[in-house]
């Protein structure tokens, strides 16, 4: 879930985002829908979490890339797979629609 999170978060990014504001924004979401693991989270604790365990797995994916150690953004293989999914929803919008 966070890791989706993450992906969600970047793609509505033109430029590099901090860590920081990934995990405030992540602690904002959990909380406004009421997700439990992430709601009761301590920031410095969701922080790390992001910045040692998830972010390099996605960047060992290959669908971020730090660009100073601090700040990320999606590749491009991430983009293009993003609107793959998005052009299979539109699809699939359109055959349940029938």
């Amino acid at each position: 879930m966070r890791r989706r999170f993450v992906l969600n978060d970047l793609l509505t990014h033109i430029h590099p985002v901090p860590v920081y504001d990934l995990t405030d924004r992540m602690l904002a979401w959990g909380v406004e829908h009421g997700v439990e693991d992430v709601e009761s989270a301590r920031f410095e604790d969701l922080r790390e979490d992001l910045a040692e365990v998830h972010l390099p797995r996605l960047e060992a994916a290959g669908l971020v890339e730090s660009v100073d150690g601090e700040r990320y953004t999606l590749t491009e293989s991430a983009m293009e797979l993003e609107a793959v999914e998005r052009d299979l929803d539109q699809k699939s919008t359109v055959r349940s629609a029938d």
